[in-house]
């Protein structure tokens, strides 16, 4: 089950040249469609360099593509220019990365940068003179001057485009972190900059056509700072206002999509929640309520938010959508570090604690990572580590002063990286002024905002020893190999993983001991599962489940879990369950059981239900596959009545195959509860929840469910996410009702008409730019379903009623 939700969000990484490594001192040219480049840190320079698996680990050499006006490297590199070495000697490792650390080293002693250079067949060194800004502290940014140095650069730079703009279009976001960043620095002489964008956004209202979710947050998040900031009550009418806003725009579940939810239905836009967008507009709900706005919707809208986010405390990293938590790094999109600030303003220490913890075990190439870019995942970073301690920061920061360093050009402002070979939806963030989004970590010491700490952790200090720990934990993952190293472990050291406090390293342990001899380490992994420590039963269950049919012994021991007091652990038995297979399939009554039992304490959600009808019953890997012959039909239909109300869209829909195998004496009493789910889309997993509605469409048309013809249309939804797999099942289920459709012929030929006249495809019309073909041939087979409807000779029986069906049930 895990590995459907890794697909989703895996990133596509694009590799030069089809993998072929150029040698650009050999005639090799750069392709047009190469990924992006590189700033090139404080050297004024921007080079390409070769990535590939989301790494740049095989790079020797560094192509100048571009280089600034009044810079080091203004005067003394060229376009075309090839770093092939440092300091007279050729790179033997990951170019990118050791050009990057030469930058750090050179600015923390005398400045010199010496770059081994070819140019048009000769070779030379060439030394770049770069500004000393000092060396990292230990505790950076804290008591560090090389921080302060940064944060008085970059707010120049940032104040300069504010006063005198330069062409360069920022994002609401951006202008809003930039004002951000003035403020945290806490130097008074940029207020009047910080003023001129509060002033600016004021009147900005959310438009459909934007994705306003993102903006509103930190529009918010500014106004709300600026006034506890300043007491100037002229911004209290906007951050009443988009906190109403952001309020009633939450969805059923406690999240927000790419926009506001439904209104009607309290159901995310699009195809789900957007976590990091939730972070970001929380924490602005909680400001708000620092300067005074009250609003029973606001209390609730924090709440839910809380509750959503909340489940992944010591499970995982909060992942993207509302999905199993995310094991593949400690980080993802800085949603562990922005959920580190938000609990620390919500006084949640065990919150705060775990994805401060787990933000600080995610650095250098790791952070490089996230969905659509590591815009966020570089924003957040400090501003949750810092929720430890300076300590905490400072060895952060000696993993990361290369990747910082490379982000910050001659100027002080700063540009986004991404990830490497990353190109389309996976750079999103391509051009995008990046100045405040860091300078808001270096100004984290000065403590003027509540995102920089104004409101004191409330963790206490983790010891060096605690610090360095963690730091270690994060070691063993690249994006290239992922967390192939582990199988270098020992299964003695694997063993120990499995008892780390980190889901993530209990899941690569898991992974790397699948390679190894089960006979080895089975006995041991048995007395793992009757651990008393909650870490070493979770890491056995992500063992066992990773052994698959070789895992056959656990059984009876994972059979137990099945009855724990803890709902995770349950869960996490029952996926251990399913991953063994087929010798697990005698847990099979257990673990229906659990789906009917009542729900469990501190499961609002129904979390165990959901996953445990995941592990039963999905396509790909649940136990229930192939026959439901030896499953007694009671339970059965009790269960799927159950799961047919869960919250999320995926528990629904992995009933499809098992509602199509059902015979008609056992379909019939389930078909109001089939009638209610198509009607009722899931509240989450949105991306998911027409499975089981489209399923359900056709079981009401082959059961002659007179309410079930209207659904034909309705189900299509022309404005909602996913309409591509609706309009072929729709007009399957139309074409099964027949001439039991004639009556709702008006209504289908209106819709055909609207389909018709719509300006948005221009049917009608082959010529006009917003002709759809595709829209052409749907119109046209709903025109020939409506023929047969006509056509059909009608049916001696009448259809059947959902309410007389409920009638005789009752």
């Amino acid at each position: 089950m895990r590995l459907l939700i890794l697909f989703l969000i895996l990133p596509l990484f694009s590799n030069s040249a089809a993998g072929k490594i150029p040698d650009f001192t050999k005639g090799d040219t750069l392709a047009a469609d190469s990924p992006h480049d590189w700033n090139l840190g404080a050297t004024g320079a921007h080079g390409w360099v070769y990535c590939e698996k989301g790494g740049s680990a095989k790079s020797r050499q560094v192509l100048i593509t571009k280089i600034a006006e009044n810079s080091p490297a203004s005067q003394q590199l060229a376009v075309d220019d090839i770093i092939i070495g440092l300091n007279g000697a050729d790179f033997e490792n990951d170019a990118r990365i050791s050009l990057a650390k030469a930058i750090t080293e050179a600015e923390a002693t005398d400045g010199k940068l010496s770059l081994k250079v070819w140019r048009k067949g000769t070779i030379d060194n060439i030394d770049l003179s770069l500004p000393v800004l000092g060396r990292y502290c230990p505790t950076a940014p804290f008591h560090c001057p090389k921080s302060q140095k940064i944060v008085d650069q970059g707010c120049a730079q940032i104040a300069q485009t504010i006063k005198n703009p330069d062409g360069r279009r920022r994002h609401v976001v951006v202008k809003s972190l930039n004002a951000l960043a003035l403020m945290a620095s806490g130097d008074d002489q940029w207020m009047p900059q910080v003023k001129q964008v509060v002033d600016s956004l004021k009147s900005w209202k959310i438009s459909d056509r934007d994705l306003h979710s993102w903006s509103s947050g930190w529009v918010n998040i500014l106004m709300c700072e600026y006034y506890l900031r300043t007491g100037d009550h002229s911004v209290l009418p906007t951050i009443q206002r988009l906190s109403m806003q952001i309020a009633e725009g939450q969805s059923h579940v406690g999240t927000w999509g790419h926009r506001f939810a439904i209104p009607e239905t309290g159901i995310a836009i699009g195809y789900g929640s957007m976590n990091q967008v939730g972070i970001s507009l929380t924490i602005s709900l909680l400001l708000a309520k620092e300067a005074g706005i009250e609003d029973a919707k606001i209390n609730t809208a924090i709440n839910k938010s809380q509750s959503f986010l909340g489940f992944y405390s010591e499970k995982g990293p909060i992942p993207y959508g509302d999905h199993h938590p995310f094991l593949k790094t400690h980080d993802d999109n800085g949603k562990a570090s922005g959920a580190a600030v938000l609990f620390n303003l919500l006084n949640d220490q065990t919150a705060t604690r775990y994805f401060s913890i787990t933000s600080l075990a995610s650095y250098g190439t790791e952070r490089e990572t996230g969905h659509t870019g590591n815009f966020f995942n570089m924003l957040w970073a400090l501003l949750g580590i810092s929720q430890l301690d300076e300590s905490a920061t400072g060895a952060w920061i000696q993993e990361s002063a290369w990747l910082l360093d490379l982000a910050r050009t001659h100027t002080g402002s700063f540009e986004f990286l991404g990830k490497p070979g990353a190109v389309r939806g996976e750079h999103s963030f391509a051009g995008w002024d990046c100045t405040g989004a860091y300078i808001l970590s270096y100004a984290i010491p000065n403590r003027n905002l509540y995102l920089t700490g104004h409101k004191k952790s409330c963790l206490p200090a983790l010891s060096p020893q605690q610090v360095a720990s963690v730091i270690h934990d994060g070691r063993g993952w690249t994006p290239e190999t992922g967390a192939v190293s582990y199988q270098a472990r020992s299964i003695g050291e694997l063993l120990k993983n499995l008892g780390s406090w980190s889901p993530v390293i209990r899941e690569r342990a898991a992974m790397a001991l699948k390679t190894k001899n089960p006979e080895e380490f089975i006995t041991p992994l048995i007395k793992l599962t009757q651990s008393p420590s909650i870490n070493e039963i979770l890491g056995a269950c992500a063992a066992w489940e990773q052994l698959g049919t070789a895992g056959a012994k656990g059984v009876p021991h994972l059979s137990e879990l099945l009855k724990s007091d803890d709902y995770w652990v349950r869960v996490q038995a029952a996926e251990a369950l399913a991953g063994i297979g087929a010798p697990a399939q005698k847990t099979i009554p257990e673990l229906l059981s659990l789906i009917t039992d009542e729900p469990m304490p501190g499961d609002n959600r129904e979390y165990l239900r959901r996953y445990v009808g995941l592990a039963l019953f999905d396509s790909r890997s649940g136990l229930v596959q192939k026959s439901i012959d030896t499953i007694d039909p009671e339970l059965l239909s009790k269960v799927i009545r159950t799961l047919l109300h869960n919250e999320d869209g995926r528990a629904r829909s992995s009933l499809k195959p098992i509602l199509i195998k059902l015979p008609a004496s056992q379909i019939k009493p389930l078909l109001p509860a089939i009638y209610q789910a198509v009607v009722q889309q899931a509240p989450s997993g949105v991306m998911f929840s027409d499975g089981v509605r489209l399923t359900g469409l056709e079981i009401l048309a082959r059961n002659r469910v007179a309410e079930g013809v209207p659904l034909c249309l309705d189900l299509i939804d022309i404005g909602r996410w996913g309409l591509t797999k609706r309009w072929k099942p729709c007009f399957t289920a139309l074409q099964i009702y027949g001439a039991n459709a004639k009556s709702e012929l008006p209504m289908i030929k209106k819709f055909a008409e609207q389909l018709y006249n719509n300006p948005k495809y221009q049917i009608s019309k082959p010529e006009h730019p917003s002709h759809n073909k595709k829209m052409v041939e749907h119109y046209h087979t709903l025109m020939a379903i409506i023929k047969e409807i006509e056509a059909a000779p009608p049916l001696s029986s009448p259809m059947l009623s959902i309410k007389t069906i409920g009638k005789e049930l009752n």
